[in-house]
């Protein structure tokens, strides 16, 4: 937390020594440590076979968390679990699978997640099987600027947790490597994300999920309008007048002491395995993770923060 605090709030240069030495604890002590201390082989969480499943504890969900986080890619054993999961769930269309068998296809959601997590991890948009997913991810962009992870019948309206995750993957190409399909790629996607206002219906203003309201802890595993706004203003979109009801309610979550709580730990309804979800901070409690992106995105779209500790 300290590092992503001083590189995403504070802007301190990813050189300054203070970032270096934050950033060489990270797998030494709290979140990060233990997380890799649960890793098989030096490759791999839970379940062998298969990197998606169990769903939010497999290799995938815990690879995404350590991204986020902050891990060096370039530790052998984040890089093992990352050709782990490309020799396993990579089609040859280009996508992602979540499947293992034989009844397998790319999907829209894991593409963009893990094309994000490998970019983050410091792979190469040159490396072919990370160029071939961004290839596939825009030949499957819908009509109305987003994506759908929905298969079987032809799908015309796109999903926003499914846009959310391709946008993300889009979000981590370097600047001087985005070209003109891509760019154009993202601002159809973003066009999509603000006409539902991150959270609600284009047609009728009505919120489309509840549960999208509450700010939930790991992130990217369970949609909700702070990873919204998060990942708007990781694009560059902070001055959208669109954005004000997502903004209006992360300030209105900000408690008395200027800090944010975690409303809900994500977790699947039906699971084989006894541990359902992977909880680092304790529901209802105040945030580290909540108030930090809460800070982030206010101050990126130029809401007053001053006042918060």
């Amino acid at each position: 937390m300290r590092f992503l605090t001083l590189t995403q709030l504070l802007h301190r240069s990813s050189s300054a020594s203070e970032v270096l030495r934050a950033r060489r604890k990270i797998p030494t002590r709290g979140w990060v440590r233990d997380l890799l201390a649960k890793q098989k082989e030096g490759s791999y969480w839970v379940y062998p076979k298969s990197c998606y499943h169990p769903k939010y504890t497999g290799t995938v969900w815990t690879l995404q968390l350590l991204a986020v986080l902050g891990m060096d890619g370039a530790n052998p054993r984040i890089r093992n679990s990352c050709e782990r999961f490309l020799g396993i769930h990579m089609m040859p269309d280009g996508g992602y699978s979540c499947g293992i068998h034989s009844k397998r296809f790319s999907e829209e959601c894991l593409t963009g997640r893990m094309t994000a997590v490998l970019l983050e991890f410091g792979y190469s948009i040159e490396d072919l099987r990370i160029w071939n997913a961004f290839e596939w991810l825009l030949e499957n962009q819908l009509e109305d600027g987003g994506w759908n992870c929905r298969h079987g019948p032809k799908v015309y309206h796109s999903s926003i947790y499914s846009t959310y995750m391709a946008l993300w993957a889009f979000s981590k190409i370097p600047a001087q490597q985005a070209n003109t399909s891509t760019r154009k790629a993202v601002k159809k996607g973003v066009e999509f994300m603000l006409a539902h206002r991150l959270f609600k219906s284009h047609i009728t203003q009505e919120i489309i999920r509840r549960d999208w309201l509450r700010f939930s802890f790991p992130p990217n595993i369970a949609y909700d309008v702070l990873q919204g706004l998060k990942l708007m203003t990781d694009l560059g979109v902070a001055r959208d007048k669109r954005l004000k009801d997502a903004l209006d309610l992360v300030e209105s979550k900000k408690l008395p002491d200027g800090r944010w709580a975690l409303d809900a730990v994500p977790s699947p309804k039906k699971d084989k395995t006894s541990e359902l979800t992977i909880e680092l901070e304790s529901k209802g409690k105040p945030s580290k993770w909540i108030t930090l992106n809460s800070l982030i995105v206010l101050s990126r779209t130029g809401r007053n923060v001053s006042s918060s500790k």
